[in-house]
């Protein structure tokens, strides 16, 4: 059975899709000038990111404390809020590769929930932005017919904050209920929904999952 997945800067999260080409996206199309924007740090060498357990992220505040935790991580996070129904997609949120170190972990904590930060890989030539869609070679991967090869990226503002922008994907990408007008940036602010197909992520800065960890 072929199968289609999510995968975050090389992890990937399978799950059965329909027949379809999955191809790469052509990096750097000629009429793209990106020089004017700030290249975003990429990851280790040999270091490739995955979705990782909330959980995991409260027991790695604690152990490194705030300060330590708030300079090693990025400022933007996609939270899994929904996902394909289990009886018509698999999604299999294995960390085992993730790059949050396992600590012992909290009974006063158990949230459940699965976060992907906004870092950069190495998988495209892309410098100042992050991309997300079904092509290999994207950052954050969704292996599905039903996303473009490449879908939306996100940027960084200038400020610490994030910005979503459609590339003019088939289904589009929709924001707190409003579909995003093709090529056009939208900010991002903490709490915000996007829809993606069949996937809701919840985008959130460090400070709201900071937040989320306290529940």
């Amino acid at each position: 059975m072929l199968r289609e997945g999510v995968a975050v800067a090389g992890r990937h999260l399978d799950f059965p899709r329909s027949r379809g080409t999955m191809g790469l996206v052509s990096e750097k199309p000629k009429e793209e000038k990106e020089n004017s924007e700030p290249e975003l740090t990429l990851a280790a060498p040999g270091l490739e990111l995955s979705a990782v357990s909330v959980d995991g992220m409260a027991d790695e505040l604690q152990a490194l404390g705030e300060p330590a935790f708030r300079a090693k991580h990025a400022n933007g996070f996609l939270i899994l809020s929904h996902a394909p129904p289990a009886e018509n997609d698999w999604l299999d949120l294995d960390t085992s590769e993730s790059s949050i170190p396992r600590y012992p972990a909290s009974a006063k904590r158990r949230t459940g929930l699965w976060a992907m930060e906004l870092t950069k890989s190495r998988r495209n030539a892309y410098a100042s932005k992050i991309t997300l869609g079904r092509a290999r070679n994207n950052d954050i991967i969704i292996r599905s017919s039903k996303i473009s090869k490449l879908h939306c990226t996100f940027h960084v503002d200038g400020q610490g904050g994030f910005e979503l922008a459609d590339v003019g994907s088939l289904n589009g990408t929709i924001v707190n209920g409003v579909a995003l007008e093709a090529k056009k940036r939208r900010p991002l602010k903490a709490g915000d929904y996007i829809s993606i197909w069949r996937y809701v992520f919840e985008f959130t800065d460090l400070t709201g999952l900071i937040a989320k960890m306290a529940v």
